[in-house]
């Protein structure tokens, strides 16, 4: 039975070789320890000649006669190169994992897959041209091609992978039976000019045939490979063609058996057949699918109608259909909003809708939308005359208060915009922050350090003066607040982001998942425990009082304390808290009772990675739906959003509204589906740029290469 007839050897137990012969099929087994490829050519020509009743030519050396010379020669000019040619990190090579796997794929015992494509002839004559055009073997073309196509699936220019060589460099071994094939560790670079890098292939394998014979072992031993399984992936050429039986004047093909079984994560075999070539494609099964498989031919094949391009930069493996997903079918975010408001005026409209219910509590005060109005109607008349507009920055020293809130849209109608400073800074930091932002009052609360500039106490302001409507003078391009970003990377940076762009990341609609679950699920309440410096704190000020919701603003002991937190949100039925996954965990690493976590019906994350481990305790507790939330500071808050309700999917989601996320390459290319690389972030919400620092604003914010009049971008 041809089903039955692959199994394993033992090696102890000779032959490690068995022949089997059915009606119509000669059945060959044998294990690659004796044997490579070209000593199945030899075999089988050696039956042609015998069926044919000729006498076979029996060779004049044994493979034992290599294994002699073997260990005879001096191998440290080989050991040199590997060591000049290997000055990379040995990383594994990592393409698209398979997402899922079922359950009955993953007991079967068979871990490796083989796939068999034909190359188009056309394909096949345009590398053969680009070849002789350039100087090159059809080896060094498909060699380079396939170095291409890691790089372009990895999003790494550099990459750590191995090229099979038949190791057959002496004549008088030609038709000698053994395993004489060799895995050589090579180091791409696929980046720069086309021509050069292919110069640089050729050069490569001209010295693999020339060093070749040294072991694998010996070279990971010379080069300091400690970890040889890092070395996942290879690429084949057989050069003699595919094996087959001539007898009596008829060529009997080889028939390919899949043994299931992988030597690589992934290897890549180009056979030349007939007027082409085949294409094999090895994949470990328990990684990748046939899917990513035809993917990746695919991909093959338009590389080597592309080798003319300049740069390999230029060179694209996005078929029409990927293109389309990438550009329009994942951010086809497009949703009308009140772009030409400000933020304060749609307060106001808020104001008008809803004037007599609470807006705002902070312990023992309670304000409603037409309290809260008037209040910071009365700051913002005394702003406005001292003078500050448009673009003006205040900064808000204060420590938790309903004081905050206030002061945020005091000054947004006075006209200027808002930097929101935890008192606890020190005071030459908060000076640097008032000097870089050219900012001339500051308004402050339980802060009583002397500062350079003209000082308000928060505290001594009559709220009952001043109460009427104050005249609009900003426009939706007006700054709204600026925020320091952590200085990470060097010196902090001031973002700086508008009043369309906060609009536009609060107006519910489809694709501010969160936002929209929210109000469309007619929660009002909403607990405040974020740091005010950071600006998530938007979720719990500015997008709840935008939407008619109620602010239950925490005071510290609240924050820090779980069992505080438990009271407040048990006292009045909160519904909705926005934090990072390391306070959540905190909240639950804690012995108290656990009764508000059943209250919730929405918890949102952000800030941080979302773990496994953290979403299963939560969903242990409460049924509340959670939310998993990105965003840099520089596009306003949240960027993308995803509702978590599989443990085993998490990930930071889709675009919101008027977003666009692409992830690329080094070169700023697309990258297919399912590689990693930059994420960068286009549409309504990136911000204005980093405040009085045009050069690094010209840097990092830069025009959408994507953006055309068809998708809106």
């Amino acid at each position: 039975n041809e089903n039955d007839f692959v199994k394993p050897f033992c090696l102890d137990r000779a032959p490690l070789v068995r022949i089997g012969l059915t009606a119509d099929t000669l059945l060959f087994d044998i294990h690659h320890i004796i044997a490579d490829g070209m000593s199945l050519n030899i075999i089988l020509r050696d039956i042609a000649v015998a069926c044919q009743g000729d006498e076979t030519v029996e060779s004049v050396y044994q493979y034992s006669d290599y294994a002699e010379y073997f260990w005879q020669k001096d191998f440290t000019e080989h050991k040199s190169y590997f060591r000049e040619m290997l000055k990379c990190d040995f990383a594994p090579v990592v393409l698209p994992e398979r997402v899922k796997m079922s359950n009955a794929e993953k007991t079967m015992e068979q871990t490796g897959q083989s796939v068999i494509y034909d190359l188009p002839e056309s394909e096949g004559k345009q590398a053969k041209y680009f070849a002789w055009k350039n100087g090159l073997t059809d080896t060094m073309v498909f060699l380079g091609a396939y170095g291409i196509l890691l790089a372009k699936y990895t999003g790494q220019e550099d990459i750590f992978s191995s090229v099979v060589f038949s190791n057959r460099i002496h004549q008088e071994m030609q038709d000698v039976v053994g395993m004489f094939v060799n895995t050589l560790p090579v180091a791409f670079s696929a980046k720069g000019s086309t021509a050069a890098y292919f110069g640089q292939i050729k050069q490569m394998v001209l010295c693999l045939h020339q060093y070749q014979e040294l072991p694998f072992t010996e070279i990971a031993e010379a080069v300091g490979m400690r970890d040889k399984s890092v070395l996942n992936t290879a690429f084949i050429y057989q050069g003699d063609g595919e094996k087959q039986l001539l007898l009596n004047g008829q060529i009997l093909p080889a028939e390919f058996v899949d043994t299931h079984t992988a030597k690589f994560d992934f290897c890549m075999e180009v056979t030349p057949s007939g007027n082409g070539y085949k294409i094999r494609m090895e994949y470990n099964r328990m990684k990748y699918d046939d899917v990513l498989m035809s993917r990746l031919y695919k991909a093959y094949v338009q590389i080597l109608t592309q080798l003319d391009k300049e740069r390999i930069a230029d060179i694209s493996v996005l078929l029409e259909e990927e293109r389309y997903k990438l550009l329009t079918e994942f951010n086809d975010t497009a949703v009308v909003y009140p772009k030409d408001k400000c933020v304060h005026e749609l307060f106001t409209e808020q104001v008008k809708k809803t004037p007599e219910k609470l807006a705002l509590v902070f312990e023992d005060k309670r304000f409603t939308y037409r309290q809260l109005d008037e209040m910071s109607n009365s700051l913002a008349h005394l702003l406005r005359e001292k003078g500050v507009g448009p673009n003006d920055v205040v900064p808000i020293i204060a420590r938790r208060s309903w004081h905050v809130i206030v002061a945020m849209f005091g000054v947004l109608k006075a006209g200027g915009a808002y930097m929101l400073v935890d008192p606890s800074y020190p005071i030459d930091r908060i000076q640097n922050m008032i000097e870089m932002t050219n900012a001339v009052y500051v308004l402050q609360y339980g802060y009583n350090r002397k500062l350079s500039v003209k000082t308000f106490s928060l505290e001594e302001i009559n709220y009952n003066e001043y109460v009427s409507a104050i005249l609009n003078k900003n426009k939706p391009e007006d700054s709204c607040y600026v925020i320091f970003t952590s200085g990470s990377t060097g010196v902090p940076k001031c973002v700086t982001i508008c009043h369309r762009n906060v609009i536009n990341y609060a107006h519910v609609n489809a694709y501010n998942i969160t936002c929209n679950k929210l109000i469309k699920g007619k929660i009002q309440k909403i607990v405040s425990v974020t740091n005010i410096i950071f600006d998530i704190f938007i979720t719990e000020s500015i997008f709840p009082l935008l939407n008619g919701m109620t602010v239950y603003f925490a005071n510290d002991q609240e924050v820090f304390q779980q069992t505080k937190l438990n009271q407040l949100i048990c006292k009045n039925q909160i519904e909705v808290i926005q934090t990072t996954p390391t306070r959540m965990n905190s909240y639950l690493n804690v012995n108290g009772d656990m009764k508000y976590l059943y209250l919730l019906k929405c918890i949102v994350l952000g800030g941080e990675a979302l773990s496994f481990d953290l979403t299963e305790k939560i969903k242990y507790y409460t049924n509340a739906k959670i939310f998993n939330i990105y965003g840099p500071a520089e596009t306003t808050v949240w960027s993308t959003n995803k509702e978590v309700k599989d443990v085993f999917d998490i990930t930071i989601g889709k675009p919101i509204a008027n977003t666009q996320i692409y992830i690329l390459d080094h070169s700023q290319s697309l990258l297919p589906i399912g590689v990693p690389g930059e994420l960068c972030i286009a549409g309504d919400g990136v911000g204005k740029g980093y405040l009085n620092r045009p050069e690094l604003t010209a840097e990092r914010f830069v025009k959408n290469p994507f953006a055309t009049e068809e998708n809106g971008h």
